[in-house]
């Protein structure tokens, strides 16, 4: 059989050339059959086979690109920023925006002249004062009665420094010693007090006396 010229690669004959080629040589029917079968099936075929692997090639090697370029990405979106750390700066400069003169102050007091409890001198034996500071007025006239709280004995003083009933025998006595015509008697409680006492007022009995000079 006769040799063929050669297709340049890349260049797909057609299928007139084709049949050219094969009727120099007489081809069989069943050649001429598998002639036109590799003529439609690289009428087909735009490119040769060394140009497929070059593009195969070329398509592997992008489709890795992106593939590390997205693993990139999608580590660099996963990944949290460091978190800023307090520094002796921030704190200093938060310290001197404090402004110490709003806080609240707390107010001085001064005693210029303290007060001094002066001490409690003893009662003299012949007091000008009255025994106590409670009183009981019978029509018009005011005589001293002794305190709420006061216990027994109890005196009724008609005639003395000062006049009524009072409450225990030393200030019966101040009222009563060493005043000429001083008169007292013991009285089995303050009411009974009263009414002695209002009697005696009544019949002239009583009378505020002065101390006898000697």
């Amino acid at each position: 059989m006769a040799q063929n010229a050669s297709v340049p690669v890349g260049a797909v004959p057609s299928k007139s050339e084709l049949r050219q080629e094969g009727a120099h040589t007489g081809p069989t029917a069943r050649e001429a059959k598998d002639v036109d079968d590799l003529i439609t099936n690289l009428t087909n075929i735009r490119i040769s086979n060394s140009t497929l692997v070059f593009l195969f090639d070329e398509e592997l090697a992008r489709a890795g690109s992106e593939s590390s370029t997205n693993s990139d990405e999608a580590a660099a979106d996963t990944t949290l920023p460091p978190s800023p750390s307090p520094s002796a700066d921030s704190d200093s400069s938060a310290f001197s925006e404090f402004d110490i003169a709003k806080l609240p102050t707390v107010p001085t007091v001064t005693l210029n002249n303290p007060t001094s409890i002066p001490a409690l001198d003893p009662l003299p034996p012949h007091r000008s004062s009255p025994p106590q500071d409670w009183y009981r007025i019978y029509r018009g006239y005011r005589y001293c009665v002794p305190a709420p709280t006061a216990l027994p004995p109890y005196y009724m003083v008609t005639k003395g420094l000062h006049v009524g009933i009072v409450s225990g025998w030393e200030v019966a006595a101040a009222l009563t010693s060493k005043v000429s015509g001083s008169v007292q008697r013991r009285v089995p409680s303050v009411e009974h007090g009263y009414s002695l006492f209002e009697r005696a007022l009544d019949g002239g009995n009583v009378e505020v006396l002065t101390v006898k000079k000697e």
